[in-house]
C-alpha cells in the first residue's frame, strides 16, 4: 500500500501543499486512508475538497485494479 500513500503525495503536492503539512494513515483492513492537512486555508472548503479527492483517488485505483478506499480528511467523513 506504499504505492496507495505515493499517490496521495503525490496528488497533494500537484496541490500546492508540502510533504510535511500533509499526514497519512492508512487502515487497509477497513480501506480507509485518514489524511490530516496542517492548513487553515483548507478547512472552510473540506467538505467539498473531500468528495473531489476521494473521486481522484478512487479513479486512480480502478485503473490498477485495486479495491476503493473511504477517504477522511481533517477528521471530516
Amino acid at each position: 500500500m506504499d504505492k496507495l500513500i505515493e499517490k496521495i503525495n503525490v496528488l497533494f503536492a500537484l496541490m500546492g501543499f508540502e510533504s510535511s503539512e500533509v499526514n497519512i494513515n492508512l487502515d487497509a483492513v477497513n480501506r480507509r486512508v485518514f489524511i490530516v492537512v496542517e492548513d487553515e486555508s483548507l478547512k472552510p472548503q473540506v467538505p467539498m475538497f473531500l468528495s473531489a479527492l476521494e473521486h481522484l483517488l478512487n479513479l486512480s485505483l480502478r485503473k490498477e485494479n485495486l479495491p476503493s478506499y473511504t477517504v477522511d480528511v481533517n477528521y471530516y467523513r
